[in-house]
């Protein structure tokens, strides 16, 4: 199974989540936390850096895509529960076989 958005090629316009990223990023998106509190997308969207699910550095080889035992879809979807399980987004997203 894989997950896709049952809302695909629409934007609407509302950068609520984050994509998940690896722990490797975490500091740099500490660090890009108060440029991001000026700007407009800060100003209207003031969660959105509160919000990144990291996921341990050992299963992205280049430090962002899944590698080795991860890279798979099924390790795919677990992290984008974890992600986005407990939000609204999940809601858009269905798996297909």
């Amino acid at each position: 199974k894989r997950l896709v958005s049952q809302k695909r090629n629409e934007w609407s316009g509302q950068p609520k989540f984050a994509c998940p990223t690896a722990e490797y990023k975490k500091q740099e998106i500490e660090d890009a936390k108060e440029e991001w509190a000026d700007s407009w997308l800060g100003i209207n969207y003031p969660d959105f850096l509160e919000n990144v699910y990291f996921y341990p550095d050992e299963q992205a080889a280049d430090h962002t895509h899944f590698s080795g035992d991860y890279a798979n879809q099924d390790h795919y979807n677990e992290i984008i529960n974890l992600a986005f399980g407990q939000t609204e987004l999940i809601d858009e997203i269905k798996f297909h076989d």
